[in-house]
């Protein structure tokens, strides 16, 4: 009987181990399922679009890059087009630089690959505006000039080319099909392009006039569809287009900007080492076109939204940089102190003073489709010494964006009875100038030189 229940006792801890075996593997199974869906989860993850950007360029090297850009040009997010670009993402930066930056990484890195080949075609388009303060030819100007410079840099023979391809959005579904109509239809023929025709192109950023015509360049469309093929450079005689016919190309000059205004010793606008604008410069040369209020014959009251108009007219200068001059509070300038407090600009304007005993000699310059630089020598001697015998101090350069069709040079120009250098150029082109930086240079080759 002992032997009986001893072998009914086995038999039962055999079954209470075999079903706890059993429930340790359902457990087993359950944590391996996990495992696959976050695996599963983690290679569906896509793209995705970073919320509230202003425009899209695509950069195709061979590796093809999407970059989304906010007002400033900064780039939110870069995503990674073909494969080619997948492989040297790894190597790509942006966080919180400018587009021209990152394009110039997007550059390096597609070298280091071996992805740019000797006369190597490099594409860059604005293919999406979702804010219209965008103005995405001075964005392509700026990438163009800096990725042209990087190019030299690595000794790489290739050519940028830049456009704007902004398609129109494409319709729903519920736009582009019935709930009766479930059939595809054929896909269309595409047009060859066989015929072609010019016409005046304007992107309505013009920053001096927006229903103006930005002298940029015409474009080829195709006489058949309508579709718009290339943007061309314009061919001009007697101030017009001889493709297009476009006839804003009137002739006009202007002064170039230096660093400093010094006047009876007073060097007043010293140039920051970061190239950034002295706000004392910013303020000197500003203040003369702002209407205000004339308290007496000397001083004259302006608000600050008028001022800002004024700076605008002259420099490239954001809220945040306005901010900060109105901090500033107080400017030294050869006509004196100006001051800014409560909303206003207070400005005197006594009279003038005598020869200065610096000098700024205007020596040569260099245009880039979208950025023209003028290179000064900063000459000292006094009142009685004459230029050719100033002792130089050093070289600059102030830097210029501009809107439109690059032909601007530098001359001397003979008015009033006076021999003065000048910014010559298309009269649109010229009024877009805006001065973007002031700084020191060392190098000055490679300048065309003013006699």
């Amino acid at each position: 009987m002992k032997k009986l229940l001893s072998l009914l006792l086995a038999v039962l801890l055999l079954a209470t181990f075999a079903v706890g075996c059993g429930d340790d593997a359902s457990s087993d199974v359950s944590s391996d399922t996990d495992v696959s869906s976050s695996t599963v989860s983690d290679t569906q993850d896509a793209f995705e679009k970073p919320q509230g950007y202003a425009s899209v360029i695509l950069v195709t090297i061979n590796p093809q890059f999407r970059l989304y850009l906010d007002v400033n040009g900064i780039v939110l997010a870069v995503e990674s087009v073909n494969d080619d670009a997948k492989s040297i993402e790894a190597k790509i930066t942006f966080q919180s630089q400018k587009v021209e930056a990152v394009v110039n990484n997007l550059i390096s890195a597609a070298n280091d690959g071996g992805f740019v080949k000797a006369d190597a075609k490099i594409d860059i388009k604005v293919t999406e505006v979702a804010d219209e303060t965008v103005v995405a030819t001075e964005i392509l100007a700026d990438i163009k000039t800096a990725a042209d410079e990087k190019l030299v840099e690595l000794d790489i023979k290739a050519e940028v080319t830049v456009a704007v391809d902004v398609k129109p959005e494409e319709p729903t579904e519920s736009e582009t099909s019935s709930s009766d109509d479930t059939q595809s239809k054929p896909e269309e023929a595409k047009c060859e392009h066989k015929n072609t025709k010019v016409k005046s192109f304007s992107t309505g950023k013009n920053i001096i006039d927006g229903s103006k015509l930005d002298v940029v360049n015409h474009a080829k469309v195709c006489s058949d569809c309508g579709e718009q093929i290339s943007l061309e450079k314009h061919t001009v005689k007697d101030e017009k287009c001889t493709a297009c016919g476009q006839d804003n190309f009137e002739l006009s000059n202007i002064y170039p900007m230096s660093a400093g205004v010094s006047g009876d010793g007073l060097d007043v606008a010293e140039i920051n080492d970061d190239g950034s604008l002295s706000y004392n410069l910013v303020i000197e040369c500003s203040w003369w076109n702002a209407d205000g209020e004339h308290l007496d014959d000397w001083n004259v009251k302006i608000p600050e939204a008028e001022m800002l108009k004024s700076i605008r007219e002259k420099f490239i200068m954001s809220d945040a940089e306005f901010a900060k001059l109105k901090e500033q509070g107080e400017y030294k300038c050869s006509l004196g102190t100006q001051t800014y407090s409560d909303g206003y600009f207070y400005c005197s304007d006594p009279a003038a003073g005598g020869p200065g005993d610096f000098s700024h000699k205007v020596i040569g310059y260099k245009d880039s489709n979208g950025t023209f630089t003028v290179y000064f020598d900063y000459l000292k001697g006094g009142p009685d010494v004459e230029e050719k015998d100033r002792e130089h101090q050093y070289y600059y350069a102030t830097e210029y964006t501009y809107s439109g069709y690059s032909n601007l040079s530098v001359a001397t120009v003979e008015e009033y009875g006076y021999e003065s250098q000048q910014i010559q150029g298309f009269k649109p082109v010229v009024e877009s100038l805006r001065v973007k930086s002031i700084k020191k240079v060392t190098d000055i080759s490679g300048i065309t030189k003013v006699k």
